[in-house]
């Protein structure tokens, strides 16, 4: 459980990575959002309308599994219960399949957005370069 929500969160900073650095929050979707709005025709440019939506679901992922973070760490300090006493496999599994699929979207986003062939515009991307 622990593990996938790292993986969304990952995957989604993944794509954050594109345009900025990503804070150390837990839940970038917030961030992710801002991302999309202020590079959205370059997005759909890229990629198509419809791809919009196939990054939201990594968003709502993100917002989704951010809370267990603690959880899934450290259990609920509340009730003192260790996190295998509060998930289930399907807990699990269900988080498992979300990991999997933000994964899939951010290599994709990352491959094509670096790829400049893909878009004759690809150089007038606004992309994050990290200083040597």
């Amino acid at each position: 459980m622990g593990k996938a929500q790292l993986s969304v969160e990952n995957s989604v900073k993944a794509i954050i990575s594109c345009f900025r650095i990503p804070s150390w929050s837990h839940d970038p979707s917030g961030e992710l959002e801002e991302v999309i709005s202020a590079n959205r025709n370059a997005i759909v440019k890229l990629f198509g309308e419809g791809y919009l939506d196939t990054i939201m679901e990594a968003c709502q992922a993100a917002a989704k599994l951010a809370p267990e973070h603690g959880k899934t760490t450290y259990g609920d300090v509340i009730s003192y219960k260790p996190p295998w006493e509060i998930y289930d496999r399907n807990n699990a599994e269900e988080a498992v399949a979300s990991a999997g699929k933000a994964f899939k979207v951010a290599k994709s986003f990352v491959e094509r957005w670096f790829k400049p062939s893909v878009c004759s515009e690809a150089s007038s991307h606004k992309r994050y370069r990290f200083k040597d």
